[in-house]
């Protein structure tokens, strides 16, 4: 849905019944993508892992071959036959904004003229050094170990992201002729931004990440919990295995090995009934608890009682 909002909001089509205002949270649109980013890196890679040539690697091969066809495309389409005029966008200060394009650093302050051909693009330039530098530094680092600190953090990424946007941001910049900003924190606006959009995808990961060692936790709880009942029941689960496979073959399995061979020889219910009963009665291995153990159907193993 953000993708779509975005690319409408480019092309501003002609909408009825003023459905253009659906358009308007497209600049959240892009930071979310920011956000997504940040979330995703961090999923994906592991600091123990995380290898930076195969990472580089993987990086460019996702963002920079389109990139560079759409940046080729706009220039030989758009900027070259209508934009170069000696007064307004001269020749050589296209060319130079076209190398530092090529190399994704025209969105960066100081190196970059701001300038975007493919204006849209303005974003990969950031997220570029946001895989470039952010994430390998964010991956040395630990989140905020407080669910409310991270929270804070992400609170406060985002009030300087929007502040910043709003005092600051200028749309010409990305305008293929000169043109300077009436302040020079105009240029900042958009490494601020996709930096706190990153960090804010980096930290609400942390915040996913504490939560599923959590529900682990609260299950292995709950399973230590129902271990007596489960032990109390066992009897139960191994006679109704017994009973089950009784006549399928010479062996009635109370406490035999059941390979594979002899559960492919049983009908389908006694199969199924099988397996739920490995499910529903763990068996075989130690819970966290220390008791008893906890049956893998792929092992076809059942304990007498």
């Amino acid at each position: 849905m953000a993708a779509t909002v975005v690319a409408l909001a480019h092309f501003r089509p002609p909408l009825p019944y003023d459905l253009a205002v659906f358009l308007l949270w497209q600049n959240a649109a892009v930071d979310l993508f920011f956000c997504l980013s940040g979330f995703t890196l961090s999923y994906v890679y592991k600091r123990r892992t995380f290898r930076f040539s195969g990472y580089l690697t993987a990086r460019i091969a996702r963002v920079y071959p389109l990139y560079l066809v759409t940046l080729i495309a706009a220039g030989a389409l758009y900027v070259w036959p209508l934009m170069i005029n000696p007064l307004t966008y001269p020749a050589g200060t296209a060319l130079s904004d076209f190398f530092r394009q090529a190399l994704m650093l025209n969105a960066r302050p100081i190196v970059g003229s701001g300038v975007h051909w493919n204006f849209p693009a303005w974003s990969i330039s950031i997220e570029w050094f946001c895989y470039l530098v952010l994430f390998p530094l964010l991956l040395t680092q630990n989140a905020p170990r407080s669910t409310a600190a991270r929270l804070i953090c992400i609170i406060a990424l985002s009030i300087v992201s929007y502040r910043l946007f709003m005092a600051y941001f200028d749309e010409h910049i990305t305008s293929p002729e000169l043109y300077t900003a009436k302040s020079q924190w105009s240029y900042w606006v958009s490494l601020i931004r996709g930096m706190c959009g990153f960090i804010a995808g980096w930290l609400a990961f942390a915040s996913y990440e504490q939560r599923d060692k959590a529900c682990h936790a609260d299950l292995a709880e709950l399973h230590c919990d129902l271990d007596p009942m489960v032990r109390r029941l066992r009897p139960l689960a191994s006679a109704g295995v017994s009973f089950s496979f009784r006549g399928t073959r010479r062996d009635e399995f109370g406490g035999a090995d059941i390979t594979p061979a002899r559960i492919e020889s049983a009908s389908l219910p006694r199969r199924h009934l099988l397996f739920n009963l490995s499910d529903t009665f763990p068996m075989s291995s130690p819970c966290s608890c220390g008791h008893g153990q906890r049956s893998i159907a792929g092992r076809y193993r059942f304990t007498s009682c």
